[in-house]
């Protein structure tokens, strides 16, 4: 029988999450035939090896392909999309769990509807010691997207590879690897999907536990340099003209990224060192109006009048995200009544 689903786990040097992950699988799948599950060990030094066999002898069924060298995350996460031989596969970050109940509910669906990318949500965790309890995960109604506007639904989450079950069908070794040198290779997949001639279901409750970062993960430079700077640097190489779905991260970003991750910023640093990293932002930014009219705001107002600011900023994105929930929502209804 072919295997429905192949979760890839790609991992480097985390056996103690790799081991919690790995439970969190062998307690769901029992004897599921749909299931395949990849492990790419991209040469860890620890005791990964050893975690992973030990679950292979307690009878979970794992293709396990260790690097000799270091090929970087991007390489393993291609290699998994490669090596699955399933017609769905989700590569799972190695410190991601999937919640109780998660894959058998998953595959329902697969089973259910043929789709080009199931879009599914998260929880977050900060450290294995408060690690949130859910006992299973609620098998409530999906929504059906039929056209690029999941993508207000989706945003930064595109390049989320946990959140994502992609039809291989639309997954491209030669797109892969043009864009594994930057952080955004898996989100060629992701895009060819979105804009594929399938549908895309979004499963609003949690499907998995995601470790989020923290400060001592990475800097704020660090933040924006791959999220803001880099993500759009790849959107506007992937995307040669300008499109629905490259105006929409641009503005995204401009509007509602930067103005509130400047605003963390500010509160936490120096004068010296917020007008430094305006000064940095500015000059791959500056060219566009959104970057003045909602970032310049966050510099130079006082904090009474910025915290106004932020709040009526933080307002208007929820009213935006209200008013796209009710468009849809009112598309359906006009479809089911056509049918």
């Amino acid at each position: 029988m072919n295997t429905l689903l192949t979760i890839s786990i790609p991992t480097y040097n985390r056996a103690n999450y790799l081991r919690i992950s790995l439970d969190c699988i062998f307690k769901q799948i029992s004897s599921n035939q749909l299931f395949e599950l990849l492990i790419i060990d991209n040469a860890s030094t620890d005791n990964t090896e050893d975690v992973v066999f030990d679950f292979i002898s307690k009878g979970l069924k794992i293709h396990y392909t260790k690097n000799i060298v270091n090929l970087g995350p991007h390489d393993s996460i291609a290699k998994g999309y490669m090596l699955a031989k399933s017609k769905y596969v989700l590569v799972l970050g190695d410190d991601d769990f999937l919640l109780p109940g998660s894959i058998n509910y998953l595959i329902k669906i697969l089973e259910k509807n043929d789709v080009g990318l199931v879009y599914m949500k998260s929880k977050s965790f900060f450290e294995l010691n408060n690690i949130p309890v859910i006992k299973s995960v609620e098998e409530k109604k999906y929504y059906i997207y039929n056209d690029s506007s999941i993508i207000k639904v989706m945003n930064l989450d595109i390049a989320f590879i946990s959140s994502l079950v992609i039809n291989k069908k639309y997954i491209s070794e030669k797109l892969l690897y043009e864009y594994i040198n930057g952080s955004f290779n898996q989100c060629t997949a992701t895009l060819s999907a979105i804009e594929g001639d399938l549908p895309i279901i979004y499963i609003p409750n949690y499907m998995f536990l995601q470790r989020a970062m923290n400060q001592n993960d990475v800097s704020f430079q660090t933040f924006f340099d791959t999220f803001c700077i880099n993500f759009l640097d790849f959107i506007e190489k992937y995307y040669k003209e300008d499109n629905y779905i490259k105006n929409y991260f641009r503005n995204y970003i401009l509007i509602q990224i930067l103005p509130n991750y400047l605003y963390q910023f500010k509160i936490s640093n120096s004068k010296e060192s917020v007008v430094k990293m305006y000064e940095y932002l500015k000059i791959r930014f500056e060219k566009y109006p959104y970057f003045k009219i909602f970032s310049t705001p966050v510099i130079n107002l006082p904090f009474p009048l910025l915290y106004i600011y932020i709040y009526i900023l933080k307002s208007l994105n929820k009213s935006l995200r209200g008013i796209h929930k009710s468009l849809y929502l009112f598309k359906k209804s006009k479809k089911n009544k056509c049918d």
